[in-house]
């Protein structure tokens, strides 16, 4: 029988057999049980004529499933996988499951505030556990549209990757967000917030190409009142100013909320439009330097994956992500020639200071950064990506090679 986590041989096949178009999913987190939600979801996708393949899905159970019509075996479900046989050339599948919430940080997250008893979500899918809160082909290449709908208390927010909508009342206590589609992002970048988190005063980041982008921090309503909000909007500007002038491309995103995250797992994660932060990064008492400079990297992690991957450069690799040495390469990490030499002065602020992505040796490599075979020298280094610290260390092309020493 297959293992729980795809190879790399399976991912190749499966890339080559299918391509996803969209996906529609339904939660409804308004079910009053303090351990699973029910999840619906329904994939559009091409495939060779009668191909087999196999959906991922990690849940308590898969209650119904049904492929272009046609009622599967829900027996079938085993190893965190659902085999779909005999494709035609344009598909739909539709999985009804029960899934269950996380407690450590993997999926979909519930944390119980014992402040005042407020139950918070978030979700956090990177490496593969998207397939923990809907049934997908989890793997970067496959990208595609994401359009969700959530039930949810009405006393909740709820926050994705596109803008929220106005949510509307549908059954008593319980109201519904319907969202407009994503744009086309892996599996691993879907983000769901959804709790009575509150907000500090929103701002807006005027780009390059006239739009407004709506700017919004968010957090538990025990910690609102630490929140520094001014400090963090000024430096995620100044990224995003940084970002697009050096990179002569505009965020592509329609707005770009920060969630500060009880229990995360991670510094930050940059999901397009909704980057999630460690709650650490709200200071209760004065911080030192080195912790400021944490959180701005923290901040500017949702911007610069964008902004770069959006240049185009590199837009066409970020579209095909696949494994590179035994890892995935992710959207503006690890990008071809040329490597832009930075002559903004707010480069040695942002970069050289580690404010944003830091070389770091061999030995601590983060899974992040990938290895990088066509990066040749970096103009005004010396040295080339075979030499120290590491192959593939600009991290986005942004410059890490001109902090001033490595702080490890």
């Amino acid at each position: 029988m297959p293992g729980t986590n795809l190879t790399r041989d399976e991912a190749a096949k499966r890339s080559s057999l299918i391509q996803t178009d969209s996906y529609r999913i339904y939660l409804d987190l308004a079910t009053g049980s303090e351990t699973t939600f029910v999840s619906i979801t329904e994939i559009d996708f091409t495939a060779e004529a009668g191909a087999s393949t196999f959906l991922d899905i990690v849940a308590e159970s898969v209650n119904k499933a049904v492929l272009n019509g046609n009622v599967l075996d829900v027996d079938a479900f085993a190893d965190s996988r659902l085999p779909l046989e005999d494709l035609a050339p344009n598909n739909t599948v539709r999985i009804e499951a029960t899934m269950n919430y996380s407690r450590t940080g993997e999926g979909l997250h519930r944390y119980v505030d014992p402040a005042d008893g407020e139950v918070y979500l978030y979700s956090q899918f990177e490496v593969a556990d998207a397939r923990r809160v809907f049934a997908c082909f989890e793997q970067p290449d496959l990208k595609a549209e994401f359009t969700l709908t959530i039930d949810a208390p009405e006393a909740w927010t709820v926050l994705s990757n596109s803008p929220s909508p106005e949510p509307v009342a549908t059954r008593e206590g319980v109201f519904t967000w319907q969202f407009t589609p994503t744009e086309r992002i892996s599996t691993y970048l879907v983000s769901i917030i959804a709790g009575p988190y509150a907000s500090a005063e929103g701002d807006v980041y005027r780009s390059v190409d006239g739009r407004e982008i709506p700017l919004g921090i968010w957090a538990r309503k025990s910690l609102i009142e630490y929140v520094d909000a001014d400090e963090i909007y000024e430096v995620t500007k100044q990224g995003f100013e940084f970002y697009e002038a050096n990179y002569g491309f505009p965020y592509p995103f329609r707005k770009y909320d920060q969630v500060f995250c009880p229990e995360y797992n991670a510094g930050a994660m940059e999901h397009p439009g909704n980057v999630t932060l460690v709650e650490s990064y709200i200071f209760r008492t004065k911080p030192t330097g080195a912790m400021v400079d944490r959180r701005v990297h923290g901040t500017g992690r949702g911007m610069v994956c964008p902004v770069c991957a959006s240049h185009p450069d590199s837009h066409r690799r970020s579209r095909s992500s696949t494994w590179s040495a035994g890892r995935w390469m992710r959207p503006g990490r690890g990008l071809s020639p040329p490597v832009r030499t930075f002559t903004d002065p707010r480069a040695h602020e942002l970069i050289s200071l580690g404010r944003m992505y830091r070389a770091r040796p061999p030995s601590v490599a983060s899974p992040h950064l990938c290895d990088h075979p066509h990066l040749g020298r970096v103009s005004g280094c010396g040295r080339t990506a075979g030499g120290w610290p590491a192959p593939g260390l600009t991290s986005c092309g942004t410059g890490t090679w001109w902090r001033r020493r490595a702080r490890w």
